[in-house]
């Protein structure tokens, strides 16, 4: 069997230049190299992505927050229920990124019972939380513990959620 070179597979890969058996540079309609543009579109889609991880991990505070608010004000319903409705809203969000997660799983009412459930579980006791306990590092006196405790319960959740990502 005869050895194969290196110009013998670049003319069968059309690699080389007919004419003259050089390699010719791969360019784009940009003239830019083909190496250079992977770069970028590898740059552009992990800045995209990261991007997209943080919009959907906020996205649950934003929905809980604006689904109440929006209950309280245009649909005129009670404080707690508009509160309850905003939770039943993020659980809901957070089953569908749970399904989304287990999508390969067989059993996928299974997992929506148990997502389902332990959604609002994890929503309701964040929410309990930021209901009733207020840092001492952000409530330094005894009278805004008092105030605090006197807000609407909207105000009280919106409160606790913004000082999750304020030092």
């Amino acid at each position: 069997m005869e050895k194969i070179t290196q110009k013998d597979i670049d003319w069968l890969l059309n690699l080389g230049d007919a004419k003259s058996g050089k390699t010719v540079k791969s360019t784009d309609k940009t003239g830019l190299k083909k190496d250079k543009r992977k770069f970028s579109t590898y740059l552009l889609g992990f800045l995209l992505s990261v991007g997209a991880l943080l919009f959907f991990m906020i996205l649950p505070f934003i929905l809980l927050i604006r689904v109440s608010v929006w209950l309280n004000t245009v649909q005129e319903f009670h404080g707690w229920i508009s509160l309850a409705g905003g939770m039943a809203a993020t659980a809901g969000l957070f089953t569908i990124y749970l399904m989304i997660l287990f999508s390969r799983v067989k059993n996928r009412k299974l997992v929506l019972k148990i997502s389902s459930l332990s959604t609002l579980f994890i929503v309701s006791g964040f929410c309990l939380f930021s209901l009733f306990y207020l840092s001492g590092v952000h409530a330094k006196s005894d009278e805004v513990r008092d105030f605090y405790r006197s807000m609407h319960p909207i105000l009280r959740v919106a409160v606790s959620t913004t000082t999750l990502a304020d030092d």
